[in-house]
């Protein structure tokens, strides 16, 4: 029995439907490092193609946290053969642990020996790449034992990140995704993803508030007849301040709203929230948690001066919609956190209507497209 592993220094590209004419950012999972029953672990998803497709011709997967693949095929997705790439940030388990299922399901699920062409997986040189060179080693057996004609086939892209020159991973006429070596642990990235005249999206990952973000946030683009007018979205990780030292490895509310800024963002999405909303998380965590709203993390957004109506803080499964930044909540936790301790009372009340997990979530909202009142020089 064999797995056919390859490991390479360079890019490659995977045919795609030219012309891709709208994308979509999917927060399939949103949660911190604590496992929590009403969000899966981190899992960002970029989604282009062509309207017919619902803008669904190819998925980019960005790290594959716990529970982050059952969380996917709950959305109907049962298929994993239009994942174009999956990229890892660290190997931090968050990151990582699910790495071994979405591989799996890419040959398994919906399998035709027509079509199969394998996974590329996307790793900083070291501990990242070598974990997922052996994420279906203890499969063997059963992969021995499946009825298919050809085995997983898994191409690891082992590359050096830098911390001032992003590493181009993978280019196409459609797509730009760009790597940059960060501050957190061991050796970590942050990406960003150019669709070409539909819309740039940064993906922050893991970072500490010294982290620079700069070389992916201010990268400049070929120029097309459309370039100027894409719409931009951050996503980001954030601590809440109610930790004192978790600048050491994450970001805060005012280093977040500052990276907004420079990038320029027509939105901002919350997601990796640390803690969990919804519930108050111990754990390996040193200190005692207080229960956080969604809200509570859009107060401290606002406190730092982000326009309230350009702020997503994401549930798992939100949908914003490129590019006319239409934003869809899923409001998937249970009954409005419907655990919420009888004595939870919010930081402060949230002052500007952010897209945010409240009361009147229950319905579709609209983002109001590129007209914010964000100062972006």
């Amino acid at each position: 029995m064999w797995l056919l592993l390859c490991v390479v220094l360079s890019s490659s590209s995977s045919s795609v439907v030219l012309g891709a004419e709208c994308g979509k950012v999917v927060t399939v999972g949103t949660a911190s490092t604590q496992p929590v029953p009403t969000r899966a672990g981190p899992l960002t998803v970029v989604a282009y193609g062509s309207r017919a497709s619902d803008c669904e011709d190819r998925f980019l997967f960005f790290d594959v946290g716990h529970g982050s693949s059952r969380r996917w095929i709950e959305s109907g997705r049962t298929k994993f053969q239009k994942i174009e790439g999956i990229f890892l940030s660290n190997i931090h388990s968050d990151k990582v642990i699910d790495l071994g299922p979405v591989l799996y399901y890419s040959w398994l699920a919906g399998f035709d020996p027509d079509t199969y062409d394998g996974v590329d997986v996307y790793a900083p040189a070291g501990n990242t790449a070598d974990y997922a060179r052996s994420a279906l080693d203890g499969l063997a057996v059963d992969i021995e034992s499946r009825p298919y004609p050809t085995e997983p086939v898994v191409r690891v892209h082992d590359y050096a990140a830098s911390f001032s020159e992003p590493a181009v991973l993978l280019e196409t006429e459609e797509v730009t995704v760009t790597a940059l070596r960060v501050d957190h642990f061991d050796v970590a990235v942050s990406w960003r993803v150019d669709i070409r005249d539909v819309a740039s999206v940064v993906v922050s990952a893991d970072i500490s508030n010294d982290g620079d973000l700069g070389p992916l946030l201010f990268r400049l683009l070929e120029q097309t007849p459309n370039a100027t007018m894409t719409p931009k979205v951050l996503v980001h990780e954030i601590i809440h301040d109610v930790f004192s030292n978790g600048s050491e490895t994450h970001s805060n509310a005012a280093t977040v709203v500052d990276r907004a800024l420079d990038f320029g963002a027509d939105l901002l999405v919350l997601s990796h929230m640390l803690p969990s909303p919804c519930f108050a998380e111990l754990g390996a965590i040193p200190i005692a948690v207080p229960f956080l709203s969604q809200d509570d993390f859009a107060v401290i957004l606002e406190d730092a001066g982000w326009n309230g109506e350009d702020l997503v803080v994401a549930d798992d499964m939100t949908t914003i919609h490129l590019p006319d930044l239409q934003v869809d909540l899923t409001c998937t936790s249970p009954a409005e956190c419907k655990d919420t301790p009888d004595d939870y009372v919010p930081l402060r009340t949230k002052t500007a209507t952010s897209h945010a997990y409240s009361p009147e979530c229950r319905r579709r909202k609209i983002h109001a497209g590129n007209n914010n009142n964000n100062n972006k020089e």
